[in-house]
């Protein structure tokens, strides 16, 4: 548990050292990241305590071109932001699958919650803007900011009653 608690705080260091140095500098350091154990990594952190089942469906071989500790600040956000959404569903699923496109790779990211209000979608990535009582409304504007950073774009989509989904386009390694 202390080891685990250890990688945790060492990551969380990480995450805001590279998040200082991409506002100052504007540069990210990106390498080739398997794609699939990035996803399993940053899920696994956020599902720490819950409940909801997660499907993947990520190839094995599958290589963008990333900051692996930013790219899985991103996933942690989006899958904590599902895990919320979802609540107390005792169905709570969601769906992890990637593609490859014409040199990018497409990872999606959908949950089976409420969606998000079609009055909120068109402004979900602005600051400080946030469906959440306690929300602080930043995880999601960070997220694309560091997806924009790494020449790729992250949108979402929703229909009520139907979830959420998110996708993220990555340059391939």
């Amino acid at each position: 548990m202390l080891a685990h608690l250890r990688e945790s705080v060492h990551r969380a260091a990480t995450i805001v050292r590279r998040l200082r140095e991409m506002t100052m500098r504007g540069e990210v350091k990106r390498d080739s990241v398997s794609l699939g154990d990035c996803v399993r990594e940053a899920t696994a952190l956020a599902l720490t305590g819950s409940t909801v089942t997660v499907s993947y469906d990520v190839p094995a071989k599958m290589v963008v071109l990333a900051d692996r500790i930013q790219l899985q600040q991103v996933l942690v956000n989006l899958v904590r932001n599902a895990i919320e959404a979802i609540g107390d569903r005792s169905d709570g699923r969601i769906d992890i699958a990637a593609k490859e496109e014409k040199g990018v790779v497409r990872l999606r990211v959908h949950d089976n919650g409420p969606g998000i209000p079609a009055d909120v979608l068109p402004t979900i990535f602005d600051s400080f803007v946030s469906t959440k009582a306690q929300g602080m409304g930043v995880g999601l504007a960070i997220s694309r900011t560091i997806i924009e950073s790494h020449g790729g774009e992250l949108t979402a989509r929703s229909s009520p009653g139907e979830g959420a989904t998110f996708d993220i386009v990555l340059p391939t390694a």
